[in-house]
């Protein structure tokens, strides 16, 4: 039996122009605000949503971050607002993730950090699932001078304006 070189030509040519199935990445992590400003001593907000596009269902088992010099980052909200796990096409709404403290005595302008969700297609699973950076752009506060430093000043201006009462009066 004979094969004809066109008819096998062809086969490959329509083999390698099928689409390829591309396959997605079912989670999706999203910061409503990563980017925010703040000062020393303050505690930062991070919201965010939560979705599983597709198959399988998927645990959300913990979380991962780093924690940038001259700050605490608390993700005890997240285990208090998100679900223990995303059935296929669930989402949640905007909820609190986690809280960044930046310590008073900082001194930087800027504080950049990553904040992970971890799980998988079980509830031991330690994947990282999505990742997201944050920045926080940290205005420092010119010191405002204590109550006893204004009234000292105060005092120190009126003996001034005492002495200089008195020379006048004596010429």
């Amino acid at each position: 039996m004979k094969r004809n070189p066109f008819v096998s030509l062809a086969a490959a040519a329509a083999f390698l122009l099928l689409p390829v199935a591309v396959k997605a990445d079912p989670f999706t992590f999203t910061l409503n605000n990563p980017n925010q400003t703040a000062s020393p001593g303050q505690t930062l907000s991070f919201f965010g949503t939560l979705s599983n596009g597709g198959p399988p269902i998927i645990y959300l088992n913990g979380t991962s971050f780093s924690v940038p010099s001259g700050t605490s980052v608390d993700d005890s909200p997240f285990f208090s607002n998100a679900p223990g796990s995303l059935n296929p096409g669930q989402s949640t709404d905007s909820i609190l993730l986690f809280n960044v403290t930046i310590d008073p005595s900082f001194t930087g302008n800027l504080i950049t950090g990553t904040f992970s969700i971890v799980g998988g297609p079980n509830q031991e699973s330690q994947n990282i699932l999505g990742t997201q950076d944050y920045r926080i752009i940290v205005q420092q506060q010119e010191p405002i001078p204590e109550p006893a430093t204004m009234l000292l000043l105060g005092t120190g201006l009126a003996g001034v304006a005492i002495a200089r009462r008195k020379r006048r009066a004596r010429r």
